[in-house]
């Protein structure tokens, strides 16, 4: 399971330099190009080991996630369109990219799933509810879920 976390963070890390480098590039009037090896290596942003606790590896998550919130902060519409290579032979838009992080994350949780099911410890009913829960709660943290307005409410007992 350690393995997979490490294997998560270090791959956003990776996504996250893949679109920086696109986004350098054409916010200065520039192209975004497969970058050369030399430069891979020297601006790919490094992901940080969640190493020590399982406290101290979930917060190297969270970091994580925190610096690629940061980090795209800034990203308009127009710029989602802009091409960014990573280990493919051809560009993907950043939208493809940022769509990426998500995914990539749930197919880690599936497996970290799937590997302490083997053993006899599936998720319990709980773990999946506040899974659900704090998905839901990042959606509406962010704008995916909004409330209706409050004349568009029922009220109690079905009423209008």
């Amino acid at each position: 399971m350690r393995a997979a976390l490490a294997h998560a963070v270090d791959t956003e890390s990776a996504f996250l330099s893949s679109i920086t480098l696109a986004l350098e590039a054409v916010r200065v009037g520039g192209s975004s190009e497969r970058p050369d090896d030399e430069t891979w290596r020297a601006r790919r942003i490094a992901g940080e080991e969640p190493a020590g606790s399982r406290a101290d590896a979930l917060n190297a998550l969270a970091r994580s996630h925190i610096g690629i919130l940061r980090g795209l902060a800034g990203v308009t519409d127009w710029e989602l369109e802009t091409p960014s290579y990573f280990w493919e032979d051809e560009a993907f838009p950043i939208r493809f990219r940022m769509h990426r992080f998500e995914e990539h994350l749930r197919q880690h949780t599936i497996q970290v799933d799937k590997t302490l099911a083997a053993p006899g410890h599936p998720p319990t009913e709980a773990e999946r509810l506040v899974r659900n829960l704090h998905v839901g709660a990042g959606r509406r943290r962010d704008g995916r879920i909004r409330r209706r307005p409050r004349a568009a409410r029922p009220l109690r007992g079905g009423a209008r």
